[in-house]
């Protein structure tokens, strides 16, 4: 059942500091311990055969320095955790890491929203097949599509209710599509929004595949486009929260209002409305 995972509503979070885990996934065990925990979860031995040789790949063509060579690190902030992964070469993004876990625990009979085509999602299909070795199928192509592509919204300003708005359309894109996620219960897909008032448009900054083991909780993801693939280990909803918002929370301040969602397959768990509020 599916309020089985979502133990608790995400609420509003003022402090900045907490604990959490993460390893680069720069060692051959680090490797071994995340492909075991997806595996539990359902995804494919083929699909996960080819995001390792991917991740291999990456840690092969870039200047690697030594951090998390030893094992699992702690930090107390994302900000020390960014200053340590901020420092890399980009080669694939969150996205394409994400959809390599997860479509073929994924189901989709027709996409529909082609008459809201987003360029840059084109392209990183276009690159995709040359990075993981494996050529897409119109349906892939499609999955990718229904999974990243974001949506108009009929809206005047930021409100209380622009996140219910938010997910009901994502909601109704999804069952026209006929998009179903994945059953296993300990596995879902995280996709960070950015709700854009004056553009009336939500769209998927940020994409993760989110385990749940024991009492852990594993986030594996490209954490931007030049950090390296990484997995973070959390004991409750409220530091992933933290951890997924903070960097979204800096790019958008400056930058007017705004509202940041966290959503965990079709239902937002967590919410914050960012800048002016008149």
């Amino acid at each position: 059942m599916k309020k089985c995972f979502l133990l608790i509503v995400m609420s509003l979070i003022t402090q900045r500091g907490f604990s959490f885990q993460y390893h680069f996934l720069n060692t051959e065990a680090s490797r071994k311990e995340v492909i075991q925990i997806l595996k539990e979860a359902g995804v494919p031995d083929e699909d996960l055969k080819i995001w390792k040789t991917m991740v291999e790949n990456y840690y092969q063509r870039i200047e690697f320095m030594n951090a998390t060579k030893k094992g699992w690190q702690s930090s107390d902030s994302t900000d020390a955790f960014f200053k340590k992964a901020f420092n890399w070469d980009g080669l694939f993004n969150c996205r394409m890491s994400c959809f390599l876990l997860v479509h073929g625990l994924v189901g989709l009979e027709k996409f529909q929203r082609k008459n809201n085509q987003m360029q840059h999602l084109e392209k990183e299909i276009s690159s995709l097949p040359e990075l993981s070795g494996i050529e897409l199928t119109d349906k892939d192509k499609d999955i990718y599509r229904s999974l990243f592509y974001g949506v108009s919204l009929p809206l005047q300003k930021i409100d209380d209710l622009i996140f219910e708005k938010t997910q009901n359309f994502f909601r109704v894109w999804w069952k026209k599509e006929g998009f179903t996620f994945p059953q296993n219960e300990n596995i879902k897909i995280v996709f960070v929004l950015i709700v854009e008032p004056q553009q009336k448009y939500a769209s998927v900054d940020h994409a993760a595949v989110l385990l749940k083991k024991d009492q852990h909780f594993y986030l594996i993801e490209k954490p931007s486009f030049i950090s390296p693939p990484t997995v973070s280990r959390f004991d409750s909803y409220t530091e992933l929260g933290e951890f997924l918002y903070e960097p979204f929370e800096d790019w958008t301040e400056a930058k007017g209002e705004k509202g940041i969602a966290v959503m965990l397959n079709d239902e937002i768990v967590w919410k914050r409305i960012i800048g002016s509020q008149e």
